[in-house]
């Protein structure tokens, strides 16, 4: 059964007034009428491309036809929402569900005839006493709205206690709407499919003297890291940090394919190992739920499931002091939440990167380019930097992502381009910039680094850039 249109209406005026945040009010609605949800998504929440509502003149005419007056004729300068609402009956409670409030509001939205949009507003007009008929009514001019789509998103996580990031990443690719039907049905909401291409995010650097959290465990980072995916129909799949698919002719990943489920898996390149490829973390498994498990739950999993010869070394840490004095010098660590469940977007609140490193070395960015983030959408996020090649050229030495306050200050210095995945966007001037080295490596793909840009070096010049012919000497030794 649907519930009382009072109780929604009551939702709005606490959205409307600040009472309570949009996301709580979201919630709550949701909590009433788990069966309406992607209808009360409708109803709540508009997007830009909604082109179907009811204009200031619409409701004037509305009025006129259930009163034969103008609203001229009532008083000056009338609030036209208002005057229709005061036609209700003020002596009865509302007594009309949700589920046919917003089966009227399609029939209104869906004719063009005001006559006999006029029919349909009499029809709620009757059932609903004043206060409850004033929030219909201005849903129908879809304006004034304080539902965003981050508190629909919150809303639905929170409900469905599923993952905001996970819900994010879906929602770039299907409607609000969509998401809600899918989240009821118990689909794998956010989870990417096998063999799809997949970002591999960089996580957020953590400088602060205190833990990020409660419950942690120390990665060394040694080497490339990348998503492995394993399935009966193409047996396997290897895609870089950019979702770029690589040539696995020059990986062996035959001992980690004859060991591992089908799914899909992050791991380490290192290829001066005696085992070079390594398993960090286990993203989707199939047939079971593993991505619903916290970061300890996986470890244990792979654990039970991997050689140790093949599995990427962690160490629990309960404090930074611990991290300081475990990290190798001049190198790089990602702190992991023991207790986070996985969101596919690496998210602050499941992995952060700390690094003893003190200085950048100097590259060009040779160019932006544009990709689909999770949780993002299209962003210019993605740079080509260049070392130094010669007396006076450059060589491409990777895709790198920069640090959040230089990501803004890059974008504007490049040129205007037209947003489409994988557009490569020119830079206005030479841009020379600081990059933290995490990884170098040689392969089919030539040289290529993965790194973050920390800063921006306006006064530097092609004499400071890094040679092409030293960077795979930048890595510290992770065993000092």
């Amino acid at each position: 059964m649907s519930v009382n249109f009072r109780h929604i209406s009551a939702c709005c005026r606490q959205a409307y007034n600040g009472v309570r945040r949009p996301a709580v009010v979201a919630e709550s609605a949701f909590a009433l009428s788990p069966r309406d949800i992607p209808q009360l998504i409708d109803f709540f929440y508009e997007d830009s491309r909604i082109d179907r509502k009811l204009t200031d003149e619409d409701l004037r005419e509305i009025f006129y036809h259930l009163t034969d007056l103008y609203p001229e004729e009532c008083q000056d300068d009338p609030d036209i929402v208002d005057l229709l609402s005061n036609l209700a009956p003020k002596d009865k409670e509302t007594r009309m569900t949700f589920a046919f409030a917003y089966q009227r509001m399609q029939d209104i939205l869906n004719e063009t005839d005001n006559r006999i949009r006029a029919f349909a507003v009499r029809v709620v007009l009757k059932r609903s006493e004043p206060k409850d008929a004033y929030w219909f009514l201005l849903r129908l001019t879809r304006t004034a709205n304080p539902f965003k789509r981050r508190d629909i998103i919150h809303a639905l996580a929170k409900h469905y206690d599923i993952p905001a990031e996970r819900l994010k990443r879906e929602s770039m690719f299907t409607t609000l709407k969509e998401l809600a039907v899918r989240a009821n049905e118990d689909k794998l909401v956010g989870v990417p499919t096998i063999g799809e291409r997949m970002l591999l995010p960089l996580p957020r650097r953590h400088t602060d003297i205190e833990k990020p959290f409660s419950k942690m465990a120390m990665e060394v980072i040694r080497g490339e890291r990348l998503t492995l995916h394993t399935h009966p129909t193409f047996y396997c799949l290897t895609y870089d940090p950019h979702g770029e698919q690589i040539d696995t002719d020059d990986i062996d990943t035959t001992q980690l394919t004859a060991c591992l489920p089908n799914g899909i898996y992050i791991v380490e390149h290192t290829p001066q190992d005696d085992f070079p490829l390594k398993v960090c973390d286990a993203l989707h498994v199939v047939d079971t739920d593993i991505f619903d498990k916290d970061y300890n739950a996986r470890r244990e999993w792979l654990e039970e499931t991997v050689s140790d010869l093949l599995l990427k070394e962690i160490e629990r840490v309960d404090n930074m002091k611990q991290v300081i004095g475990a990290a190798p010098k001049n190198g790089v660590v990602f702190l992991h939440n023991l207790e986070a469940n996985t969101t596919f977007t690496t998210s602050p609140n499941e992995t952060v990167l700390f690094s003893t490193k003190h200085r950048g070395e100097v590259f060009r960015v040779l160019g932006g380019v544009w990709r689909h983030e999770p949780a993002k959408g299209l962003a210019l996020t993605g740079w080509r930097i260049g070392a130094r090649d010669g007396i006076d050229g450059y060589y491409e030495v990777g895709t790198i992502t920069a640090e959040p306050d230089v990501q803004k200050r890059l974008f504007r210095l490049t040129e205007k381009s037209t947003a489409a995945e994988g557009t490569r966007v020119d830079m206005k001037g030479a841009t020379f910039v600081e990059v933290e080295i995490h990884t170098t490596d040689y392969d089919e793909r030539g040289i290529h680094l993965q790194g973050i840009i920390t800063d921006l070096a306006p006064s530097m010049g092609i004499s400071d850039v890094v040679a092409v012919e030293d960077i795979e000497y930048l890595v510290g030794d992770v065993d000092e």
